[in-house]
């Protein structure tokens, strides 16, 4: 089964989130195939630095702008894991956009990555985000749910 991961199970599973770790595992061990797009890369690298440090997204691109140690020692796990997975590229229009955000909405990058699976053939997404319940091409992975802290 094609999977398409959102960057909320993404952050979870570098939380700890066991829900999140168990899609994951399917993943690594060949019982899904996973994939994400450039805009899940992005929202799980800021989501992971953010929750990781604590500061906001302008304190994060401070830091990285002085290469903080601390802050750039984040970098190779979140690199891991998405390395895991593979990056398909979006194909959208400016109007396809629009009315994916207005028939089921959406945000922006939520509409993307929906969007994305529609034009690859994904139509199962694991996500916390029960806005993409509203995508009708998608299926939300069963058992998923807000994460633990």
């Amino acid at each position: 089964m094609k999977i398409c991961l959102d960057s909320s199970v993404l952050i979870a599973h570098l939380g700890g989130d066991s829900l999140a770790r168990d899609i994951i595992v399917k993943i690594v061990r060949g019982e899904w195939e996973g994939f994400i797009n450039p805009i899940v890369a992005s929202e799980t690298m800021i989501g992971f630095l953010r929750l990781a440090t604590g500061v906001s997204a302008g304190r994060i691109r401070d830091r990285l702008s002085k290469s903080d140690p601390e802050l750039l020692g984040y970098l190779p796990r979140v690199l891991g894991l998405l390395e895991l997975f593979e990056n398909l590229p979006i194909r959208a229009t400016p109007q396809e956009l629009v009315n994916t955000m207005t028939s089921y909405s959406l945000m922006p990058n939520d509409a993307l990555i929906a969007i994305t699976c529609r034009h690859h053939g994904v139509s199962h997404i694991a996500t916390f985000d029960k806005d993409f319940d509203r995508v009708p091409w998608l299926t939300m992975v069963p058992g998923t749910r807000q994460p633990t802290r």
